[in-house]
């Protein structure tokens, strides 16, 4: 098995927008940075989802995952 480069790991970011542990700007930050160092980087943000996470979420995670995982097969 190779091992694939940062670059052509894709990442899903999601955060939930009354987060009150991570604020949610901070949340933001993050797939911006990642994007400038070359990485592909999906932010999602979850109105009215605190530090927790989500069925919603959950199921985009599913759908994130079967995509990614199908095309690289």
């Amino acid at each position: 098995m190779q091992c694939l480069k940062l670059s052509q790991t894709p990442i899903l970011w999601s955060h939930g927008i009354v987060d009150g542990i991570v604020l949610f700007e901070a949340g933001q930050a993050g797939p911006p940075f990642l994007e400038q160092a070359g990485v592909s980087c999906e932010f999602k943000a979850y109105p009215g989802l605190g530090h927790s996470i989500s069925n919603e979420e959950l199921k985009y995670l599913e759908s994130w995952l079967k995509t990614r995982l199908q095309s690289s097969s």
